[in-house]
């Protein structure tokens, strides 16, 4: 059977056929249930998370308007782990405080790949 998958750039969403237990209910003409699995890895150092991973930040920037005649500039947004905000696109996963740290760096010394 045939297993389809789709990424990201630091998430996985696989979509698999239902197991073997399930296939006499295939040939009675019952609709077929489908498995679904999340994995993530730390975008700076590509360690996976695990679902027992605690310490896991996500990172992502936004445009900062400050009051006063000045220009919009960028700003680096962080927070705990959040599975809705994990899914966004221009999210940064990260393991833990050296990673968060390092990737902190990059943006702040213009490195592209801290924002890809």
């Amino acid at each position: 059977m045939p297993i389809w998958h789709w990424s990201t750039p630091a998430a996985e969403l696989s979509c698999s056929p239902a197991p073997a237990s399930v296939l006499p209910s295939l040939r009675e003409g019952k609709p077929r249930l489908m498995a679904f699995s999340e994995s993530y890895h730390c975008d700076v150092c590509g360690k996976d998370k695990s679902d027992t991973s605690s310490d896991w930040w996500l990172m992502w920037t936004e445009d900062f308007d400050p009051p006063g005649p000045s220009d919009i500039q960028p700003s680096m947004r962080l927070t705990r782990w959040n599975t809705l905000q994990a899914h966004a696109p221009e999210t940064r996963h990260l393991c833990g405080a050296t990673c968060v740290q390092t990737l902190l760096n990059r943006w702040m010394s213009g490195t592209k790949t801290a924002t890809r």
